[in-house]
């Protein structure tokens, strides 16, 4: 794995997210890939099991950050309404340079910070809580938005989730996949109803994982769920696919979708993010209030809209860093509303 970015055998693919019912893509996952010349395509548990074991996830994490804001600003600049995320491990959240690492690439690619999305696993978070909220909070405090990854595998606890400074919530794939539940009245409620129910009451939005098929879609339609993700949405693609799709999509489509429409180099909510007063309101402006827990949202604090901050920078290595160890098929890769 050493040398491995310098070879130019890493490179990222990203897996839409799409807003329900429509499927328009509102967003996407950013995911680390390697091919090495002698063993092909290495699996992505490999990858971060190897970069943990070497110390060198801090390196990849650092390399993927700057890829996904170098994309994020291109996607934007082109007018597309997305947002981006990226997987962080629990050494790099811990590492006392990972804020500033962040701030950088914000500036460095001229991306605002509503628009990226950091994604921390459940289990990552439930080894020590207190320790990593504060963490998240200090990257909540510079305005990128935080997704707990994996909910529901097990780990957390509902405190837990109340006392941790996330926006976003990814529905395990086990739950989407998982039956009914008794419910008051003999009834029986699908379980990923209880889990979007319960995000939504803590004003927080879900994106439900591992929709496979037209059945687990329709359940996540059903629940109330708002997005989604799965190879039934779309696989993950390289980002020049990704542009494709995103450029064959109706512009207006997000309105009808009641989402932010968002302006390319303002700090506008990633969609879903301050659709519903919640408190997770941009900078720039864009709907939101306080959630009532004490956990207020950005909107209206002093400083808030970085139209000049972002303003400065250039682009911080290399501008591209995309190796394609093979082409796909692009219109097979987006299920299309």
């Amino acid at each position: 794995l050493r040398g491995a970015i310098e070879r130019g055998e890493l490179h990222l693919l990203f897996q839409p997210v799409v807003a329900l019912p429509s499927m328009r893509p509102a967003g996407a996952e950013a995911l680390v890939r390697w091919h090495h010349p002698e063993l092909g395509a290495v699996s992505p548990e490999e990858v971060v099991a190897v970069a943990e074991e070497s110390g060198m996830i801090s390196v990849i994490g650092s390399w993927a950050l700057h890829q996904a804001c170098h994309q994020l600003s291109r996607l934007l600049s082109e007018g597309h309404d997305v947002w981006i995320s990226i997987n962080v491990s629990p050494r790099e959240l811990r590492s006392a340079d990972y804020l500033r690492q962040v701030s950088d690439a914000l500036i460095s690619h001229r991306v605002p910070p509503q628009r990226l999305v950091l994604e921390v696993t459940e289990h990552a978070v439930a080894t020590d809580v207190e320790e990593l909220a504060v963490h998240l909070a200090r990257l909540r405090a510079v305005g990128v938005r935080i997704a707990l990854d994996g909910f529901g595998a097990g780990y957390s606890s509902l405190s837990q989730l109340r006392e941790l400074p996330v926006d976003l919530i990814k529905i395990d794939r086990r739950l989407v996949d998982a039956g009914p539940v008794a419910a008051h009245g003999g009834r029986s409620v699908p379980l990923v109803d209880v889990v979007v129910r319960l995000g939504q009451r803590l004003g927080l939005e879900v994106v439900a994982e591992g929709v496979s098929d037209e059945e687990r879609l329709r359940a996540v339609i059903d629940a109330g769920c708002r997005f989604g993700q799965g190879r039934h949405l779309g696989a993950a693609v390289p980002a020049e696919y990704l542009e494709a799709q995103l450029g064959a999509v109706d512009p207006d489509a997000g309105r009808r979708d009641g989402l932010p429409a968002g302006r390319p180099g303002r700090c506008a909510a990633p969609p879903g993010l301050a659709a519903h007063g919640d408190g997770l309101a941009g900078h720039d402006g864009c709907p939101g209030a306080d959630r009532g827990d004490g956990r207020a949202g950005h909107g209206g604090r002093p400083g808030a809209d970085h139209g000049d901050e972002l303003a400065a920078g250039a682009v911080a290595g290399d501008p591209t860093g995309y190796h394609n160890p093979g082409r796909l098929d692009a219109g097979a890769q987006m299920r299309h509303g």
